[in-house]
């Protein structure tokens, strides 16, 4: 209880500095802004339940929007106001956590 405050502090610098970090990745990528907040706000929650190590940081990353880009804009279409239509990317996202669960399940 005593480390709670500082915890609470840990917590809002880091959803502080989160969302320009999001919308700067999801800019990367070619995908819409509110794509970068769905993702650094998902992967927070997700590891709070599964995840085990305390020093590690989570969401987007450089690398990963590249990636997510050179994917996305050769299989989806544009859309009118410029951006990537978005479901190539989800289904990246979507085959990548499936090949994780498989992974962790036979300890691969």
């Amino acid at each position: 209880l005593l480390k709670l405050a500082y915890d609470l502090i840990a917590g809002i610098t880091v959803g502080l500095t989160i969302i320009p970090q999001s919308l700067a990745f999801a800019g990367i990528a070619g995908l819409a802004p509110q794509y970068g907040l769905y993702c650094g706000v998902i992967c927070c929650f997700v590891y709070v339940l599964m995840g085990s190590a305390k020093d590690i940081t989570l969401g987007p990353s450089a690398i990963t929007s590249l990636l997510t880009a050179a994917f996305a804009t050769s299989f989806s279409p544009k859309l009118p106001n410029g951006d990537t239509d978005p479901t190539m990317a989800i289904m990246l996202t979507l085959t990548t956590g499936l090949i994780h669960i498989f992974m962790g399940v036979f300890k691969l």
